[in-house]
Parts: structure tokens; sequence; C-alpha cells
């Protein structure tokens, strides 16, 4: 009889350390899949973010072109074309400091302040 509970008693041993095994692989691979999403978001944000920068970029610089081409065709004047240069310039560091500005819930840093970003 005390043979059979020696028997019994290594079974559930054995038996919680399969089950602690299994939640072991079952937390690792929750783990490991949080970290993927995370990562797959975090990098298609930021080939996002790098495809708008390149098409933001140049569609200034194609209107600058088209502000030249105007005044060289006589169609704008000088101060006209120097105005539009001027609110292209405005437009740019508009959006520049609009995209600086974030909202960062239960962090101690004011509303719009951010961290420096990498470029």
């Amino acid at each position: 009889m005390a043979f059979i509970s020696v028997v019994m008693t290594n079974r559930k041993r054995q038996g919680r350390a399969s089950m602690i095994a299994a939640y072991l692989v079952m937390i690792i691979l929750i783990v490991l899949s949080l970290f993927y999403l995370f990562s797959s978001i975090a990098h298609g944000l930021a080939k996002y973010s790098a495809e708008e920068d390149k098409s933001r970029l140049s569609f200034f610089e194609v209107r600058r072109k088209e502000i030249a081409e105007e005044e060289e065709a006589g169609r704008l004047t000088p101060d006209e074309s120097a105005q539009l240069l001027v609110d292209v310039d405005s437009e740019t560091n508009s959006i520049d400091s609009q995209k600086n500005l974030c909202f960062r819930p239960m962090s101690p840093l004011p509303v719009g302040s951010c961290l420096a970003r990498p470029q």
C-alpha cells in the first residue's frame, strides 16, 4: 500500500511539473506575440511617416518650381511670387510644428511636449 501511495505522489509531482512547463510555454508565446505585434505596428508607422515626408517635400519643391515658372512667364509679378514663396515656407513650418505636437496620456510631460524623435 505504501508503494502505491509513493507512485501516486510521484505522478502528481510530474503532472504539476508538466503543467508548470506548459504555463511557462504559454506565457512565453503570449509575450513573443505581443512583442511581434507592437514591433510590426511601429515599423509600419515609421514606414508611413517616411513616405509622407517624401511626398510632402516633393510637393513643396514642385510648388516652388511652379512659382518660378509663372514668374518667368510673366503671369506673376515679383511681389506676388515673393508672397507665394513666403506662404509655401510658412506652410512648411506650420506642418513641421504640428508634427512635433503629441499627446502622451499618463506622462509627467505637459501635453504637446514630446521627447526628441530620431530623424
